[in-house]
């Protein structure tokens, strides 16, 4: 398996160069100056460059940076919803087979870091997820941000500080909503049944097919396209409320237990990245019954 942790920059510009069709960049910081000439030299040869980073003074500024958007690069870059975070990826894909990923930055500091890098082919299936991912993430900072704006008031005694919605289904019909707040406070919010019709029975029907996977080769055999369909109907329906629902779980029996009956827990269906809190089957059960 070709990891490198020497000539790191070397390794990436020959996997670069060697593309025929299109190279996909996303990274958080990039030194335009070490990669201006391959990159320079794939333009020219018609060779489609996208590259992607996070919003930085850094990579903005780079005095190549307009030279090669000139020449036909596509360059975007992703301002998270918090300042104190970055679109922190460091991948490439060379003519939709060969990654290049590891923890090695794209800049000229990272060549005086113990770091590394792997380039490798991958299955077409792998392929199409990391370009997904990567071109999903601003759909994901606008959810975010849509959460963070309709956050309620916890409802917690006299506690003004602000809340995220909890909210957790089971097979009975029955919705439970959680308020968790800044300060700690976790408070039933609402509760009720719902009609098996809507987005928690395609929920539903979500959790069925992929939450017992238990071998890579399932994993790998997942159509791409459900797993869209999947995230754009939890995404449609989270950007549609006034509600700040930040997880959405189900009540579920683990199988990991061989000699008897299974543990009660919670799978996360979706959760957004932002929310620092997981919710226990426990915590769960006293609410439900308080």
């Amino acid at each position: 398996m070709p990891f490198y942790f020497t000539n790191i920059s070397s390794a990436i510009c020959q996997a670069l160069n060697s593309a025929q069709n299109s190279v996909l960049i996303c990274v958080a910081w990039i030194d335009f100056d070490r990669y201006f000439h391959v990159l320079d030299a794939l333009l020219k040869r018609g060779v489609k460059v996208q590259v992607i980073v996070t919003a930085s003074a850094k990579n903005h500024s780079n005095r190549f940076l307009n030279t090669l958007i000139a020449h036909g690069m596509e360059f975007k870059e992703i301002t998270m919803p918090r300042v104190i975070n970055h679109m922190h990826n460091k991948i490439a894909i060379v003519d939709d087979e060969t990654v290049i990923t590891g923890s090695y930055n794209w800049t000229n500091n990272a060549r005086y870091n113990y770091e590394n890098v792997l380039i490798e082919k991958r299955v077409p299936y792998e392929i199409a997820l990391l370009k997904y991912e990567i071109n999903h993430i601003e759909i994901l900072n606008a959810v975010t941000r849509h959460i963070s704006n309709h956050r309620i008031q916890c409802p917690h005694d006299d506690c003004k500080s602000k809340a995220k919605i909890i909210l957790v289904y089971d097979d009975d019909n029955y919705i439970l909503m959680a308020s968790k707040c800044t300060r700690g406070h976790l408070c039933k919010f609402h509760e009720s049944f719902y009609e098996r019709d809507g987005l928690l029975d395609t929920l539903d029907g979500i959790h069925d097919k992929y939450s017992n996977w238990y071998t890579d080769n399932e994993i790998m055999n997942a159509p791409i396209g459900e797993i869209m369909e999947a995230n754009q109907a939890i995404e449609s329906f989270i950007l549609n409320s006034s509600l700040p629902i930040a997880s959405i779980m189900h009540t579920s029996i683990s199988t990991n237990h061989f000699f008897d009956e299974g543990e009660r827990i919670l799978r996360v269906i979706w959760q957004d990245k932002n929310l620092s809190f997981d919710l226990e089957y426990s915590d769960y059960e006293d609410l439900k019954y308080d």
